[in-house]
């Protein structure tokens, strides 16, 4: 089976959920001997990421391609890619690209629905990305949807979508992360006060500012920001006008040295008010923290009972009374073990099985028409 992955997402964002998952994928692809695969890299726009999978050995069955072009690639994912084969293949792009050959199989994957949401992008960028979205939902034959709540979202903006094969396929967790031993050494010169992380970008769907003023009114716990790119001079500004030197930031981290903040954190914050999956829930779960969040989005579907999920429209007091709360061991027990066993259920290896899986199912199907 000849299968093509792109790899324009790593041009796309330094970090992030996207990336984490086509990392994933194209790791496991490598290997897999089921398939001879092509992943097309746009090496005009190499970054970290990109470096790390470009690490991986070309072989009998898995094959690098460079493209190179002179469009800047906030152009270049716009335009449909045109290709000639002989042979049937299925092209799965990393964001929302296709081919236009009847020859090939696309495969998209729909992360969430931000943009139509109106809580991504405004302006001429959310319309230029919902245009795009549009077409090449159009033209594909296969769509995952990363949770139910994604394919709920996806079939309510898009009714069309109806008439495609969609397949629900949760993320994974990466097996970095992990309960460590009790007085396990700090290897890293991380943060030994108590503490609350809050891990991802800081757009207002993911409710900083609530953050911020959450631990305003509790002096005794500090705050430790993991990724979102560099502080923007208001965020800096409210941070130190609230609760002045308790705060740190991490603009990138390895997943070891996130694994231990998981583990010595009181707990993970995160009030999000729409996520598709929400990865950071899962990697905490993992590593044996706690988290607090509301019960917005895809959130109580992937966490299922675990954590602490607060309703929509929580107050300050209200997730004051929640961290407090973890101060309780038992309580805190519970919820650690309770979560540790919902995580066991998501797994990139299972991830790319059924991503695989579906690969030869839509390619089934169209050999047969």
């Amino acid at each position: 089976m000849k299968l093509e992955l792109d790899c324009i997402i790593f041009s796309l964002q330094k970090q992030g959920g996207i990336s984490i998952y086509w990392k994933e994928l194209i790791k496991r692809a490598s290997s897999d001997q089921r398939f001879t695969t092509d992943v097309t890299i746009y090496s005009n726009n190499a970054n970290a990421n990109l470096k790390e999978i470009v690490g991986i050995e070309d072989n009998d069955h898995f094959r690098k391609v460079y493209f190179y072009s002179l469009l800047p690639i906030n152009i270049l994912r716009f335009i449909p890619y045109f290709k000639k084969t002989e042979h049937q293949k299925l092209f799965h792009s990393s964001y929302l690209g296709y081919i236009l050959n009847r020859k090939i199989i696309n495969i998209i994957t729909v992360h969430d629905l931000g943009y139509e949401r109106n809580i991504s992008q405004k302006g001429f960028k959310r319309i230029i990305n919902l245009i795009f979205k549009y077409f090449a939902l159009k033209r594909v034959d296969g769509i995952i949807c990363i949770s139910e709540f994604t394919k709920k979202e996806l079939l309510k903006f898009y009714p069309f979508c109806k008439r495609k094969y969609i397949k629900i396929i949760y993320n994974g967790v990466g097996d970095e992360f992990f309960p460590l031993e009790k007085g396990s050494k700090n290897d890293h010169n991380l943060p030994s006060s108590k503490y609350v992380l809050f891990v991802g970008t800081r757009f207002p769907y993911k409710n900083f500012d609530l953050v911020v003023n959450i631990l305003e009114v509790m002096p005794d716990i500090n705050l430790v920001l993991v990724g979102g790119g560099k502080l923007k001079a208001h965020e800096h500004k409210k941070m130190v006008s609230k609760i002045r030197n308790r705060f740190m930031h991490y603009e990138s981290i390895s997943a070891i040295k996130l694994n231990e903040l998981y583990n010595r954190a009181h707990c993970l914050l995160y009030p999000s008010k729409y996520e598709g999956f929400g990865i950071p829930i899962v990697e905490a779960m993992k590593s044996g923290c706690p988290f607090i969040a509301l019960q917005n989005a895809s959130i109580p579907e992937i966490a299922q009972n675990a954590g602490i999920i607060l309703p929509k429209d929580a107050d300050i007091e209200t997730f004051v009374v929640s961290i407090r709360q973890l101060d309780i061991q038992e309580k805190r027990s519970s919820i650690i073990h309770e979560g540790i066993k919902v995580s066991a259920l998501y797994s990139w290896d299972k991830c790319y099985n059924e991503t695989s899986s579906f690969y030869k199912e839509i390619m089934s199907v169209k050999q047969e028409k």
